[in-house]
């Protein structure tokens, strides 16, 4: 199980919790490193946001599914400002392309 991911510039270590860009640390969310995580995982793959959210916050959790796109808005300032990575596959979801 791969637990460090590079693309480009982009550093992202599962062990560690660390996210580097160009070598510099970006200070991720303990949910938005989650979720940039899954989503790296199951690179090339349409995630729904029902499956995100499924799979960082659980099925118990009775939360509002627009959190997703909060959270995937946070992450894309922060790593992916150009929608190189992370693209939006309307009402569908969201793919993590490499």
């Amino acid at each position: 199980n791969q637990k460090v991911f590079q693309f480009d510039d982009i550093v992202i270590n599962g062990e560690t919790y660390e996210v580097l860009i160009k070598g510099e640390p970006v200070h991720l969310s303990g949910k938005e490193l989650e979720i940039l995580l899954y989503m790296v995982r199951n690179k090339n793959l349409v995630l729904s946001r029902e499956q995100i959210y499924n799979a960082v916050w659980g099925y118990e959790d009775n939360g509002d599914i627009n959190t997703v796109t909060v959270y995937l808005k946070n992450i894309r300032k922060k790593i992916d400002p150009e929608h190189r990575l992370i693209k939006t596959i309307w009402g569908i979801g969201y793919k993590f392309v490499v």
